[in-house]
């Protein structure tokens, strides 16, 4: 499923989504791979930065308690 949804998330046109990215965290999480979960939740606050030009927004802040917590 993780490769599928890199797939996906690659083949988007720019400005691209989070769902992909946050559906791949969550499955790592799953998989009790913290680190690789932490990984996908740090390219989603990239790509808020340099896709959708969000410093501090709602999403942003989500993510970053959700790398917090984990």
């Amino acid at each position: 499923a993780i490769a599928l949804f890199e797939k996906s998330f690659a083949v988007q046109p720019v400005p691209r989504y989070i769902d992909q990215l946050e559906s791949i965290a969550q499955l790592y999480l799953r998989m009790h791979k913290k680190s690789a979960a932490k990984q996908s939740y740090k390219r989603e606050l990239q790509l808020l930065k340099e896709e959708w030009a969000q410093e501090d927004s709602a999403d942003v802040q989500r993510v970053k308690a959700l790398i917090k917590k984990v």
